[in-house]
């Protein structure tokens, strides 16, 4: 089995990080994401130990990076032939992925990080918060399944009207790579 995963912000890069680590000790995997830009821009990747594929890419809000995936992305994806595409955005790769699987009939899962109502509240306009959360449900629910990072992410994922299948499969990453107060790492254990 082949894996894609794709990331739409640098700030989720760490996790995308520490699964790619994973990934490619059991499958063939490469990780095909936007081009990094603003301070960042000159970051490399030939220090990864994985295969990083990137595309163009449009600074869109403060975090988040839209992927315009172009023929270099697109060729270097069909070469890789996967077996299933694992999108960690909601965004311009995702909808990419939706026309792939089509054309090459494999599933297309994805990974709800973030508790939407939470994030969408601080809009403070009513309207504008229904609109968001419809339209994150409708491109969710047209992925094969989906991975909830905690069981209450499931649940709100499920209350919002997803009803795709969903795992939970936590995040994690190797603590002693980190230099973490062993204090704060024994009281968040203790809270989950």
């Amino acid at each position: 089995m082949q894996c894609l995963a794709t990331v739409s912000s640098l700030y989720g890069g760490r996790v995308i990080h520490e699964c790619m680590k994973k990934h490619i000790k059991r499958i063939d995997a490469k990780l095909f994401c936007p081009k990094i830009q603003g301070s960042l821009k000159n970051y490399s990747d030939n220090d990864l130990p994985y295969p990083v594929i990137r595309c163009k890419s449009l600074k869109f809000g403060k975090q988040e990076y839209l992927a315009t995936p172009d023929r270099t992305f697109k060729n270097k994806l069909k070469e890789f032939n996967p077996d299933i595409i694992h999108c960690q955005t909601k965004y311009g790769l995702l909808n990419y992925a939706f026309k792939y699987r089509k054309k090459h009939n494999i599933p297309v899962v994805t990974t709800i990080h973030t508790i939407y109502p939470l994030v969408y509240k601080s809009l403070k306009f009513k309207p504008l918060i229904n609109f968001a959360l419809k339209r994150v449900v409708k491109v969710i629910n047209k992925c094969d399944g989906v991975i909830a990072v905690s069981n209450l992410a499931k649940t709100t994922a499920e209350n919002l009207g997803i009803t795709v299948p969903i795992q939970v499969i936590r995040n994690g990453i190797e603590i002693k790579d980190y230099n973490f107060d062993n204090k704060i790492v024994a009281e968040n254990k203790a809270k989950i």
